[in-house]
């Protein structure tokens, strides 16, 4: 007798398929035949052949809530097993539970839903602004998720959601929520630091992360000239304003930009600092040809000094003499002695002149020789000694001429240091003129004169 089936069951009901079951002798039949047909329907049974090894096999492809009915049979050697038949209903289409938002900002949110476990091969959400024709946003997640972040916002705007789960060729009635966008976040605190007098420091605070761009506007207060704009990232914090003028009220404001949108500008006034002075203008090291010239400044302000040296009291063209803006002194040469000065300087600073500071210095005398004298004279020489302004001269030269033009002129030349000479190797009863002139640094002195006659030998008498 053919070995028979035994046994059939359904298990694993869903809504769109099932699990049949059955006992049956191992290694008995060929294979199987299963047809699945909806009950009181005459459309054509759905048939399934699997191996003769199978106890059991998944049925997919059915319709929701619809009642089925399911026979098997074995074929082994042609022969055809009695038919065993089960009926079963399948499942109502899965729905989508709850839908929430949470995390609501002014460009994104938080869209959450419950769905029984393993149902849809994906979900399908369409995010729409109320109101308006404007094409949704369409997004298509996994239908392992349960929560997704919706980015791209725009801020406080209505947006209606809707999203549906699909599974095959199914789509599930769409669950929507409504909601509204934040106010994209105002900016907090402006402030500005380090005020100089042709630049400043803006800060603000602000939500990291939040801006494309911030947009600041510089205006002279109560001037109708146009504004001066500066667009920096978003990344910023604080920026510097440079090229203002100096004492002058401004008007600052500062707004940003994020898709499309301004923030509410903040605003904020500030004076710039006057232009930097020049102080305590002196002369030193005053001598005869020259004067030293000493100032105070601000450090690292100055491109350049001009200054002007002028005499007193004269209309010939002043001495002009440009020196770097690192110095806060300079040494003026080339003077005439004993002659009153105007020195005037002033300061450059991007195009900017400072005002002028004058001081009035007269050169000293030129220097000078005197009380040229001769003493302890000899047959054969004689000491000399002078006055002469001290410090100043390099050499003194002298020269000794007899007063018949006799003998070859003598000249000596000895430090500027010296006030005595001794001169020596003369012939003996000869008048002699003395010549001494000082060299200082550009000038000589006029020459001045002493005579002297050498002594007379004495001889002795055999």
């Amino acid at each position: 007798q053919a070995p028979e089936l035994e046994n059939l069951t359904v298990t694993e009901v869903g809504w769109d398929g099932l699990r049949l079951n059955w006992t049956a002798a191992d290694q008995a039949y060929e294979h199987f035949v299963i047809q699945v047909q909806e009950v009181n329907k005459v459309e054509a049974a759905q048939n399934l052949t699997v191996p003769g090894s199978l106890r059991a096999v998944d049925i997919p492809g059915l319709k929701a809530a619809t009642p089925y009915r399911v026979s098997i049979y074995g074929v082994i050697q042609g022969y055809r097993t009695p038919v065993l038949s089960a009926e079963a209903s399948t499942g109502e289409t899965p729905s989508l539970g709850e839908v929430v938002v949470d995390e609501v900002g002014w460009d994104a949110l938080k869209l959450n839903w419950t769905a029984p476990e393993g149902a849809y091969e994906y979900f399908f959400i369409q995010v729409q602004e109320a109101d308006t024709a404007e094409a949704a946003q369409n997004l298509t997640v996994p239908g392992g998720l349960r929560s997704t972040n919706l980015p791209g916002l725009k801020a406080a705007t209505h947006y209606t959601i809707t999203i549906r789960g699909v599974t095959q060729d199914f789509s599930t009635t769409p669950l929507s929520v409504e909601v509204l966008t934040e106010e994209v976040p105002d900016m907090g605190n402006l402030t500005v630091t380090e005020v100089s007098w042709d630049a400043l420091r803006l800060n603000w605070t602000t939500p990291d992360g939040t801006y494309d761009q911030f947009i600041i506007q510089v205006q002279e207060a109560d001037q109708v000239e146009e504004a001066h704009n500066l667009t920096v990232p978003g990344s910023l914090r604080s920026v510097e304003i440079p090229g203002l003028r100096a004492g002058t009220p401004y008007t600052i404001t500062l707004h940003s930009e994020v898709r499309g949108r301004n923030t509410r500008p903040l605003a904020v006034e500030v004076i710039t600092e006057e232009l930097p002075q020049l102080g305590d203008l002196a002369t030193s090291e005053v001598g005869w040809d020259g004067l030293r010239l000493n100032w105070t400044a601000a450090d690292q302000a100055y491109e350049h000094f001009v200054i002007q040296v002028q005499e007193v009291n004269k209309v010939e063209a002043a001495q002009n003499l440009t020196v770097p803006g690192s110095l806060r002194a300079v040494d003026i040469p080339g003077l005439k002695a004993a002659t009153p000065y105007r020195v005037s300087i002033y300061g450059v600073i991007q195009g900017y002149r400072t005002p002028v500071l004058s001081a009035e210095a007269s050169t000293a005398k030129e220097p000078e020789i005197g009380n040229l004298n001769v003493s302890d004279i000899t047959p054969e020489s004689f000491n000399l000694s002078w006055t002469a302004t001290d410090g100043i001269f390099e050499t003194f030269t002298i020269e000794i001429i007899d007063s018949n033009r006799l003998l070859e002129t003598a000249e000596y030349n000895i430090s500027g240091a010296e006030r005595t000479a001794h001169i020596s190797g003369l012939p003996p009863s000869t008048d002699f003129i003395v010549y001494l002139s000082g060299l200082a640094p550009s000038i000589r002195t006029k020459t001045i004169s002493a005579t002297a006659t050498t002594g007379t030998c004495a001889f002795s008498h055999f």
